[in-house]
């Protein structure tokens, strides 16, 4: 997977402690969030950038797909312990 760093979309804070948002978004999206086993564990519709919960899952790195009426974009989230 190649990460696209022109992208609108911004997830913050990279790395995440317990939370994570995603900036950029300006219609109503689909989240989703896969482990490295590609497992979907976090599925959300999302329009703004309110804070996403990963406090119950382990440290790692993570791929957030983001998909709007016009476009889909994938990104890295890497979680950390505090």
């Amino acid at each position: 997977i190649t990460e696209i760093t022109d992208s609108p979309i911004l997830l913050y804070p990279n790395p995440a402690s317990t939370n994570f948002r995603i900036k950029g978004l300006t219609t109503a999206s689909h989240v989703r969030v896969y482990d490295v086993n590609g497992r979907l564990i976090i599925e959300e519709q999302r329009s703004d950038d309110s804070p996403i919960d990963m406090s119950a899952y382990d440290d790692g790195v993570y791929l957030v797909k983001v998909t709007s009426d016009s476009s889909t974009i994938i990104k890295r989230l890497i979680k950390k312990a505090e």
